[in-house]
């Protein structure tokens, strides 16, 4: 699997060739006891609450509301970290 998703790849834009090169791959078991993580409360999304510490890089943002972990996507319109 990482073979393919590193491969190179052409796309073209407005008649513009972009060559999309493999810049790295890299791989975390998440484990809930041991890092900043977890599912979204309403979609289950992975992602990492970004305002605690030890904040996840490489995973969906999010936040905890009233003790409910959400992602970027399904919180509130106003917080901070929504998309």
């Amino acid at each position: 699997m990482t073979n393919e998703i590193s491969e190179s790849k052409k796309q073209n834009f407005d008649d513009i060739d972009i060559s999309l090169e493999w810049n790295s791959t890299s791989s975390l078991m998440l484990d809930l006891s041991s890092y900043n993580c977890g599912k979204c409360s309403f979609c289950g999304q992975w992602t990492t609450d970004r305002e605690k510490t030890n904040a996840i890089e490489g995973i969906c943002n999010g936040s905890t509301i009233d003790g409910r972990l959400f992602c970027d996507e399904c919180l509130p319109n106003n917080h901070r970290w929504a998309l």
